[in-house]
C-alpha cells in the first residue's frame, strides 16, 4: 500500500512540474511574440 501511495505522489509531483514547465514556456513564447509584435507596431 505504501508503495502505491509513493508512486501516486511521485506521479502527481511529476505532473505538477511538467505543467509548470509547460505554462512557463507557453508564457515565454507569448511574451516574446507580443514583444516582437510591439516592435513591429513601433516600426510601422
Amino acid at each position: 500500500m505504501c508503495a502505491v501511495y509513493d508512486a501516486a505522489i511521485m506521479c502527481f509531483l511529476h505532473l505538477e512540474t511538467f505543467k509548470n514547465h509547460y505554462i512557463l514556456s507557453l508564457t515565454q513564447k507569448l511574451s516574446s511574440a507580443l514583444l516582437s509584435m510591439g516592435i513591429w507596431g513601433i516600426r510601422k
